[in-house]
């Protein structure tokens, strides 16, 4: 039970005192290995029970010892004294009674390790990461941490499991570093770059995504570099100021140019008299790091029935490459903000990386505006004044709302010094069509899909539709998804100035999409204008009958009726059937193409689905 010492230097106090376990990392390139101390107060002894396990901290700042032993703390089972042993692993003999040291998963950390650590010694990656919990806590990592540095990339997608860091991961976070040329051979991260040396980093170019660079300098003395970049313009440089003894800072905002694939950035050694011997001295020892700052503006697909997301689509983004164009297809709501209002999420990264970042948001034209709320709340933004935006560490949603109709344009900035640098823009358009889908019998719409009709809905919900998706109206249903699918149309006409209506129905639900059509005669009083409509082995309505639903939907301008004429011996003689009248649209015998469907797969072939969304997209506007 001899303790163990050792002498280091630490910046700054422990909060943990008066014991703390304290993991000392070599310096990159070193051939020292990590060292485990127990640092403890002045005259302050083990107790009974042993070291404090709360005070045990994973130190990965850039303190060292020049020894390559690696202190290991060890329970014995039969030890009297009941107190904690620390041996040096370097020695060969073990303290007597020792037990053999548990490591219940395999992942190379002890089972009384991964207590200290408060990871789980039954599985072997206790965060998730793809990394061993060995492997992080002998490499300065938190195994039960899946991001340690908190930079917003898993620890797993940054080291190579080999006790290296990827390549992109050497220099930058959220920006991919395609090559490093230095003037010196064999240059690493945090040396010198050698007299009138230079350093070339070439980056991937991403839209949005402008550079926040870091260049530190580790020598004795501050030390001059220039900055030049190419296919890129440095908006923004500081000037090389101490930090503390003896680190030098830098910092730097670089834009991309518009359209550039790729850009760089040279870092170019300023000292050229005095010529000197010592390393330490001949050029900046060079530590770049380089962070993305993005604006990240999402819009969301409308909530449909609600209230909220789920009924049936799930909260679903616009992608990216379809912010702008076609963008974000927005309901008129005539001032009635229920369940009409478009989620809008407004993020920024790297918030830490420049205290004289500005940020805002416009409107270009004043059609849209900006709730802090889905049904009621504060305006937050309308107008086409530029209004302050200032990001939290979580992203915040806003609830777009068009009252009266036109398109729009949100743009979030970012500005230093009253110079934008970077922004990213949501188009949104106001729907002029309501997309209304019927299931088949006993089918439910749902997210993610389970049947045909329901991926069908979800595809043409994706491309920018405003889909109402619904079961038919079985027997035993309490509701009467008919009555409801015929008040979201009227309403949609008489509110939301909606032009086109779209009628979807697979088996049963063809026989509601007929009965829809001829309701809406009813309660006009004169037929309605269906912009396009569709069958897929319509069956009339209600539930018991099997007879096909050949009737063409009245005042449909263009239908689509997919059928197949097939009936398996053991099956209810079930199928559609060429619609009558004829009429403008497209009729196909699937059977008699070649499909060889069934009732029960026709809304499952792919030839149907694309058939309708094809259809639709050429024939009707969003």
């Amino acid at each position: 039970n001899a303790d163990v010492t050792a002498e280091w230097e630490l910046a700054g106090t422990l909060s943990n005192a008066p014991t703390a376990g304290v993991r000392l990392m070599p310096p990159e390139g070193s051939t020292n290995g990590p060292v485990d101390v127990v640092m403890y107060a002045q005259n302050t002894l083990f107790n009974e029970n042993g070291l404090d396990t709360t005070g045990w901290l994973s130190q990965t700042t850039n303190l060292w010892a020049s020894s390559t032993r690696h202190l290991e703390r060890k329970k014995l089972g039969d030890d009297t004294d009941a107190e904690e042993d620390w041996h040096d692993a370097a020695d060969e003999e073990e303290p007597a009674n020792s037990e053999i040291v548990l490591d219940t998963d395999d992942d190379g950390l002890a089972d009384e390790q991964e207590y200290m650590l408060g990871s789980d010694p039954f599985d072997p990656d206790t965060d998730g990461d793809g990394l061993l919990d060995g492997f992080e806590a002998e490499h300065g990592l938190d195994p039960t941490n899946e991001d340690t540095d908190g930079d917003g990339t898993p620890d797993g997608e940054e080291h190579d499991g080999n006790g290296g860091l990827y390549f992109w991961a050497q220099f930058a976070d959220g920006v991919a570093v395609t090559a490093v040329t230095p003037s010196k051979a064999g240059w690493q991260r945090g040396e010198s770059i050698g007299s009138n040396g230079t350093v070339r980093f070439e980056f991937e170019s991403l839209e949005g995504v402008a550079l926040w660079a870091t260049f530190e300098d580790g020598g004795h003395q501050r030390e001059p570099f220039t900055l030049t970049a190419t296919h890129a313009t440095i908006r923004w440089e500081s000037e090389l100021e101490l930090v503390e003894w003896p680190l030098w800072r830098k910092t730097a905002l670089i834009v991309p140019d518009d359209e550039a694939e790729t850009f760089s950035v040279t870092v170019a050694d300023e000292r050229t008299g005095n010529p000197v011997t010592n390393e330490a001295y001949m050029g900046v020892d060079l530590a770049p790091w380089f962070d993305a700052v993005k604006l990240d503006l999402t819009a969301y697909r409308p909530q449909t029935e609600g209230p909220g997301y789920g009924y049936p689509f799930l909260r679903r983004d616009v992608p990216e490459e379809q912010e702008e164009e076609p963008g974000a297809g927005i309901r008129i709501n005539g001032g009635d903000a229920a369940n009409d209002r478009l989620e809008v999420e407004v993020g920024v990264s790297r918030l830490s990386v420049a205290t004289n970042f500005t940020y805002s948001l416009r409107f270009s034209t004043g059609h849209v505006r900006l709730w802090d709320d889905n049904l009621s709340g504060m305006l937050a933004v309308s107008g086409t004044a530029p209004v302050p935006f200032v990001p939290e560490d979580s992203k915040t949603s806003f609830w777009a709302e068009n009252p009266s109709g036109g398109t729009d344009d949100l743009t979030l900035s970012i500005a230093i010094n009253d110079v934008v640098f970077a922004s990213d823009t949501v188009h949104f358009y106001p729907f002029t069509s309501i997309v209304i889908v019927f299931e088949g019998e006993f089918g439910n719409p749902e997210d993610p899909p389970q049947t045909g009709m329901s991926q069908l809905a979800l595809e043409i919900y994706q491309r920018g539709y405003d889909v109402h998706a619904y079961d038919e109206p079985d027997i035993v249903d309490g509701d009467n998804t008919e009555e409801m699918a015929v008040a979201e149309i009227l309403s949609a006409l008489s509110v939301r100035s909606v032009t086109n209506i779209v009628l979807v129905g697979y088996s049963h639900g063809g026989g509601s999409v007929y009965n829809i059509s001829e309701r809406l005669s009813l309660e006009t009083g004169s037929p309605i204008r269906l912009a396009m409509t569709a069958y897929i082995d319509a069956i009339s309505q209600p539930l018991l009958n099997t007879t096909a639903e050949i009737r063409r939907p009245i005042s449909s301008d263009w239908h689509l009726n997919y059928y197949q004429s097939r009936t398996p011996w053991y099956a209810v003689d079930l199928h559609g059937g060429a619609s009558v009248p004829a009429g403008a649209g497209f009729e196909s015998d699937l059977d008699a193409a070649g499909e060889s469907v069934s009732h029960r797969s026709i809304d499952d072939d792919p030839v149907v689905r694309m058939g309708v969304l094809n259809h639709l997209e050429a024939r009707v506007e969003r």
